[in-house]
C-alpha cells in the first residue's frame, strides 16, 4: 500500500488545526485548569505564569502549527512509500 503526500499532508494540516482550535477555546474557558494541565505535561511550576489568548497569536499558532504538521505528513508519506517499495 501506498501513501498519497499530499492527501496525508492535507490530513494532517486538519486534524492540527482542529486540535488546535479546541486546545485555545480550552484555555480560553478552563485558563487554570489548562495551565495546571501544561505544568503536568512539562514538568514545571506554571502558578506564577498566565495566558494572554488573542485573535492574533490563535490565527499565527494555527497556520504554523498546520503548516508544520503538512510538511510532517506529507514526508512521512515520502519515507513510508520509500521504505516499502524497498521491502
Amino acid at each position: 500500500m501506498r501513501l498519497s503526500p499530499t492527501s496525508l499532508a492535507a490530513a494532517s494540516a486538519i486534524a492540527i488545526a482542529i486540535i488546535w482550535t479546541l486546545c485555545s477555546v480550552l484555555v480560553a474557558i478552563l485558563p487554570s485548569i489548562m495551565m495546571s494541565m501544561t505544568g503536568h505535561m512539562i514538568h514545571a511550576h506554571m502558578d506564577d505564569f498566565s495566558w494572554r489568548l488573542t485573535v492574533t497569536g490563535y490565527l499565527v499558532g494555527l497556520i504554523a502549527w498546520s503548516a508544520w504538521a503538512a510538511v510532517t505528513g506529507w514526508l512521512i508519506a515520502l519515507v513510508y512509500n520509500r521504505i516499502g517499495a524497498t521491502t
